[in-house]
């Protein structure tokens, strides 16, 4: 068992492994259920039940020191393809030693924003991107922990596909 610390550092790669850019911070979307309104008989008050594996809009946001060209690359009609390579340190509970966690996460998106940032003397850019997930996967140390394709209608949650039955019911199993 081990105890988070702190990002150590991270680098984000385009398709063909080139170094798309490195900045201040990378923002991971976040998961908000779609929810329908349940109300009737025998239930008192109204509830907001959230859909199995309905997510709204998932946004990727990038901060780059600067522009490279590998980074106006993803200003391309069509998708993006990223991985975000990560490391976490980590504090090991039995040996009391420092360690390194592989984190990845791997995108497939459309650009929704591109902010190319300001030039000022002895700044750096700020160049800014978002990009809206259509497939995500989070991996820590190589096993993929969550997997989220939008148009495939897959879930996948340590291994439990939480969508397998609604494609199955849906006839596309």
């Amino acid at each position: 068992m081990s105890i988070p610390q702190a990002v150590n550092g991270y680098k984000a790669y385009g398709p063909d492994g080139l170094l798309v850019g490195t900045g201040a911070e990378v923002t991971l979307p976040s998961f908000e259920a779609v929810t329908a309104e349940l109300k009737g008989a025998g239930i008192a008050g109204v509830l907001d039940i959230p859909l199995v594996g309905q997510f709204g809009p998932q946004t990727l946001g990038l901060t780059f020191n600067a522009l490279t060209k590998e980074g106006l690359a993803m200003m391309q009609s069509g998708s993006i393809q990223l991985e975000i390579y990560g490391s976490v340190q980590v504090v090991n509970q039995q040996s009391a030693q420092t360690e390194l966690e592989e984190h990845r996460v791997t995108v497939t998106g459309l650009l929704k924003t591109a902010n190319w940032g300001t030039f000022a003397i002895a700044e750096t850019m700020g160049a800014e991107f978002e990009i809206e997930c259509l497939w995500i996967q989070y991996a820590i140390d190589g096993a993929v922990q969550v997997e989220y394709d939008k148009l495939g209608e897959k879930y996948v949650v340590q291994g439990i596909d939480h969508l397998a039955a609604k494609r199955q019911a849906d006839g596309r199993a």
